[in-house]
């Protein structure tokens, strides 16, 4: 049978100038797929509210083509792709898989009874608002906050293990319920990467340690 398409991506983020740490990551994910024939996309991350720079989209595309990198088909702009987002976050609300949450992040610190541990970029959430709500309307009514959604990791599952290609095996480990969409209606970077990765048909990911605990939540 024929091979798989390979498909990697390159996910600049402009809030500014690109720097060394993310040339670096974007030439191996480029080399990583171009070396077996696959195809790059390139996909601007550009949903985090105040910190984008509208300039920095055009500085990093040219100094990606400084570097060398190029990349097949039209760009994706997630700014564009927000009803997109907020559709998938509506059906899985509507199915049961995510609910509103009005928690505040202290709030889910001072009630978190894990101490931080270095596969965690944040507190576990203790489940405080699963099953609290019906609805957005009715926890925004109820609570006088503007509800996130966060989606509910079932039960039976602690943790998604899962190979990387440099540090191995991982457990896989998730704190709790997580954010896909943020108390402004925006799609939290969980849920957007996913969909995007699965509507593009991304088959390589290669990105810095930082995002290896968003990796089970994604997946």
């Amino acid at each position: 049978s024929a091979e798989p398409t390979i498909r990697a991506r390159l996910v600049p983020s402009p809030t500014g100038v690109l720097h060394l740490g993310n040339a670096r990551s974007f030439l191996l994910a480029w080399l990583w797929a171009r070396v077996r024939g696959g195809q790059v996309q390139l996909r601007i991350e550009d949903i985090d509210g105040p910190r984008i720079k509208l300039e920095a989209i055009e500085y990093t595309m040219a100094d990606l083509l400084w570097l060398g990198l190029d990349w097949d088909g039209d760009v994706v702009q997630q700014s564009k792709r927000l009803s997109v987002y907020a559709e998938v976050a509506e059906d899985l609300l509507r199915r049961g898989l995510a609910y509103p949450c009005v928690c505040t992040r202290s709030e889910v610190e001072s009630a978190a009874s894990a101490p931080h541990e270095s596969w965690m970029d944040t507190s576990p959430y203790p489940g405080t608002c699963r099953g609290r709500y019906e609805s957005i309307a009715k926890a925004r009514d109820r609570s006088g906050r503007d509800p996130a959604l966060r989606f509910a990791v079932p039960e039976s599952v602690q943790a998604v293990p899962f190979d990387d290609a440099f540090l191995g095996r991982d457990p896989g480990r998730i704190a709790g319920d997580f954010v896909i969409q943020k108390r402004d209606g925006g799609p939290a970077y969980q849920l957007a990467v996913v969909v995007d990765d699965a509507a593009f048909s991304i088959s390589e990911v290669l990105r810095g340690d930082d995002l290896l605990a968003s990796t089970p939540r994604q997946l």
